[in-house]
C-alpha cells in the first residue's frame, strides 16, 4: 500500500534548504488521506484476503492497516454469507425489521360486519369487534410493510354464517383489506389466515388493528368457541409485520 500520489525527485549535489525539506514533507503530509493511499487489492488474491478477528476475550489484533481491513472483510464475509465479502448480499438481508404479537386468550364480540360491496368500517359505523393490535416505528417512508394476519374464530349463529375479518389502520375508518369465509354451521372453528402489503408511507408509529365478525346476529369468538378458550390458550391468533427494502 504504497503512496498514491507522486513527488519531486532531487539531483545528487542539490542543496538541501528549508524550504525544499519542509515542502517535500508537506507533500507526505498532504496525501495522507484515503485517496492518498494506496489500495489493497492488487489483484483479486489480495482482494479477497481475510482474517478472522476473533471474539470479545480472544482478539486477533492486526498490527498494520491491511490487516485491519482483513478483519473488517473477514465479518463482512460473515454477516452476508457470500463465499466473498465483495458479493451481493442474500436477499433475506433487505428486512429491516419484523415486529409480532401473538395471543392465545379467549374474547368474545357480537357487532357484525355486513358482506355486501361497501369497505368494512372501523367507525361511523363501527363493524365488527376489535380483537387484536399491533404497532410498528418504520426506519424509512420508501420501506414495505407486509402485514400477516391469523385468527382463530368461531360464531354461534344457527345455521351457519359468513364470518369477516377486517384489517385497518390507526384512525382511518375503512379497512385496509378484508377476507371473508362462510361458516357451515354454529361454532364450527375457522382459521382466517391473509397477507397485506403496502408502502410504509411514515417514520413515525403506526398501528395495525385487526376486527372481525359474522354477518348476522351472533356471538364470534376468539380463540375458542362459545364464550370459552379452547386447547389450554396454545390455539393461538397472531399479527407480524415485516418492514422491507422493495
Amino acid at each position: 500500500m504504497p503512496g498514491n500520489y507522486t513527488h519531486t525527485t532531487r539531483a545528487p549535489g542539490l542543496v538541501l534548504t528549508a524550504s525544499i525539506y519542509n515542502t517535500d514533507h508537506q507533500n507526505h503530509i498532504d496525501n495522507q488521506t484515503p485517496a492518498g493511499n494506496d489500495d489493497y487489492s492488487t489483484n483479486v488474491t489480495q482482494m479477497q484476503t481475510v482474517t478472522d478477528p476473533g471474539e470479545v476475550g480472544t482478539e486477533s489484533l492486526p498490527t498494520s492497516l491491511a490487516g485491519e481491513l482483513e478483519r473488517l472483510r473477514f465479518i463482512i464475509k460473515e454477516i452476508t454469507g457470500k463465499a466473498q465479502w465483495y458479493a451481493s448480499p442474500l436477499a433475506s438481508l433487505k428486512i429491516v425489521q419484523i415486529v409480532s404479537t401473538q395471543t392465545g386468550a379467549v374474547a368474545t364480540g357480537t357487532i357484525p360486519i355486513p358482506v355486501d360491496d361497501t369497505i368494512p368500517q372501523q367507525s361511523s359505523p363501527i363493524e365488527g369487534d376489535q380483537y387484536m393490535t399491533l404497532a410498528i416505528t418504520p426506519k424509512a417512508t420508501g420501506n414495505k410493510l407486509r402485514i400477516d394476519v391469523t385468527l382463530a374464530l368461531t360464531n354461534d349463529a344457527a345455521g351457519g354464517i359468513q364470518m369477516t375479518v377486517a384489517l385497518f389502520q390507526d384512525a382511518i375508518a375503512g379497512a385496509l383489506a378484508a377476507v371473508n369465509e362462510q361458516i357451515a354451521a354454529a361454532s364450527q372453528p375457522g382459521l382466517f389466515s391473509f397477507s397485506h402489503v403496502m408502502d410504509a408511507g411514515t417514520t413515525s408509529a403506526t398501528t395495525f388493528k385487526v376486527r372481525a365478525g359474522g354477518s348476522i346476529a351472533g356471538t364470534t369468538t376468539f380463540n375458542g368457541s362459545a364464550g370459552g378458550r379452547t386447547f389450554g390458550g396454545v390455539m393461538a391468533s397472531s399479527i407480524r409485520i415485516t418492514e422491507y427494502i422493495p
